[in-house]
């Protein structure tokens, strides 16, 4: 069994809302210790009263520096504290009171060899069994930290988008199998999205900010640069979504032209090579 007092929680929070006060005091009951990276460049303990949480840890970056060095910090300040086990979460994703008990029973019983990463299912997903998955996404994770270190991290030139399909795949190439439970344990929203249809098909729109699309187009170029020669399938895959977001933005989106703009910025982007934080 996992112990509570073994395992940190390690949230990163970008602008967040009223709600993320709430989900620290829930999830403060599951863990030993909370270390929040805020990534907005403001000093978050003024506005939800982080000193009335007993063993938190509080990382400012000074400017926005992007999700994957955000995980980064927070895991190397929970090895650095002691912990063997660490919870990757989203300032909004709100867990259940038994979620890390569901994962805790499971490492207790399982049979399956060299577990990476582990994580209850979301609201919305209905599996039967337990299984063996290509990629998880990062909030909701549970894994070692020595899992962490033989993987390499999270890599902080993606900035942000499938900086978690990045980080699983290389969990993967270590040996490491990613686990997905059947127990609904939280709920996490992606975006704004919605519904369309066009041609008798369904088709998901996510409505993000018009800035998230320039990360979206260029990072799967990214990923298969990083990523091909362990799973040139997904690689591949993958690149089909820089025209399906071109696609969306010209045919169900508003903005058009500001998402237009970030869009081809990507591109030209692609063809420089550049990496890291979207230069405005």
């Amino acid at each position: 069994m996992i112990k509570k007092t073994d395992i940190c929680a390690v949230i990163t929070t970008f602008q967040p809302n009223e709600s993320l006060m709430a989900n620290l005091l829930k999830i403060n009951q599951q863990v030993g210790c909370i270390i929040v990276v805020d990534d907005t460049g403001t000093i978050l303990s003024e506005n939800i009263y982080i000193n009335e949480i007993p063993n938190l840890i509080y990382i400012n970056n000074e400017r926005n520096r992007g999700i994957a060095f955000s995980l980064n910090s927070g895991v190397q300040k929970a090895i650095e504290a002691g912990f063997q086990w660490v919870l990757t979460l989203d300032d909004d994703t709100v867990i259940d009171d038994d979620y890390l008990k569901q994962i805790s029973l499971f490492y207790a019983k399982t049979e399956i060899d060299r577990i990476g990463l582990v994580s209850c299912s979301r609201e919305g997903q209905h599996i039967n069994d337990v299984q063996i998955k290509r990629n998880l996404i990062t909030s909701g994770c549970i894994f070692n930290t020595k899992v962490f270190l033989e993987s390499g991290g999270f890599k902080e030139e993606m900035f942000i988008d499938l900086v978690d399909f990045d980080f699983c795949t290389r969990v993967r190439s270590s040996g490491y199998n990613l686990i997905q439970l059947p127990f609904i344990g939280m709920q996490h929203k992606v975006g704004n999205s919605k519904v369309k249809s066009i041609l008798g098909l369904s088709i998901i729109v996510y409505h993000h900010l018009p800035f998230r699309l320039y990360y979206q187009v260029r990072n799967p170029f990214l990923f298969f640069k990083y990523n091909y020669k362990s799973d040139f399938l997904l690689s591949g895959y993958l690149l089909l979504n820089p025209v399906k977001i071109l696609m969306k933005a010209i045919l169900f989106e508003e903005q058009k032209l500001i998402r237009l703009k970030y869009i081809f910025k990507a591109f030209k982007d692609v063809i420089l090579s550049k990496v890291g934080k979207l230069d405005e």
